[in-house]
C-alpha cells in the first residue's frame, strides 16, 4: 500500500489521509483544499520523520563545494587550518574539476566549527542545508522532478 499522509481540517479538526501526488498539491504553506474544505498536513501525526537520515556509513565523511578553493591557495588553506586548531578536515582533489579542492570533513561538527573558523556562517540550517539525504531520498526527488516534467521513469542508482 502506497504511503498516506494526513491533514487535518483547520475548523473541525478532523483528519483524511491523501496519497503522495495529492499532497503534492499542496500550497507553500501547506494547506490543500479537499472537497470545499480547507486542510493543513499533519506533520505531528506521521509516522515517519520528513527526511529520512541516510545510513550511518553513507554520513561519515562531509563534502563541501562552497568552502573549497583553487590549487593556488593550498599553502594558505593548509596554513590557516593549522593555526585555527580544527580537527577532523582535510582538503581533497574535487574528482571532476582539475586544480579545485573541496574540504572534506570527518563530522558535522568539524564542518561547523571549520566553516566558523573561515568566517562563514550558515544561515540556511534551518532550511535544510544541514540535512543528510540518502538513496531513497535522492530516488523520490529524482521520480517528482520527472512526474512536474511528464515523465514516467524508472529508479536508477546515483551512478546513471
Amino acid at each position: 500500500m502506497a504511503r498516506q499522509y494526513p491533514f487535518r481540517n483547520v475548523n473541525d479538526k478532523s483528519v483524511v489521509l491523501v496519497d503522495f501526488d495529492r499532497m503534492m498539491e499542496m500550497d507553500a504553506q501547506g494547506f490543500l483544499k479537499i472537497r470545499g474544505k480547507q486542510y493543513r498536513r499533519a506533520r505531528d501525526l506521521e509516522s515517519q520523520p520528513v527526511v529520512t537520515p541516510a545510513e550511518p556509513e553513507a554520513r561519515l565523511d562531509r563534502v563541501s563545494d562552497s568552502l573549497g578553493f583553487v590549487v593556488d591557495c593550498l599553502p594558505d588553506m593548509q596554513t590557516n587550518l593549522l593555526e585555527s586548531k580544527v580537527q577532523g578536515i582535510e582538503f581533497k582533489e574535487d574528482p571532476h574539476v582539475p586544480n579545485f579542492y573541496q574540504v572534506h570533513a570527518s563530522s558535522q561538527g568539524a564542518m561547523t566549527k571549520y566553516m566558523l573558523s573561515r568566517k562563514y556562517h550558515d544561515k540556511n540550517s534551518l532550511n535544510g542545508s544541514g540535512a543528510i539525504l540518502g538513496e531513497k531520498d535522492f530516488k523520490d526527488a529524482r521520480e517528482l522532478v520527472n512526474r512536474g516534467r511528464g515523465e514516467r521513469t524508472e529508479h536508477h542508482s546515483l551512478e546513471t
